[in-house]
């Protein structure tokens, strides 16, 4: 239950900060973020898996 209330506020977060990049810019940060969480949420699953959650 918290990790999903964890996770919904990181998004929320993140799509703020993608709405206020100005200009052409946010593309590129935006596709690293979501880059960066499809990383975390591999090690998460990785870490659920193994039962360590």
């Amino acid at each position: 239950e918290m990790i999903r209330e964890m996770r919904t506020t990181e998004k929320e977060m993140r799509e703020k900060i993608a709405h206020y990049q100005p200009g052409p810019f946010p593309p590129s940060g935006r596709v690293d973020s979501g880059v960066r969480a499809r990383l975390e949420d591999m090690r998460r699953a990785k870490k659920f898996n193994r039962g360590e959650e």
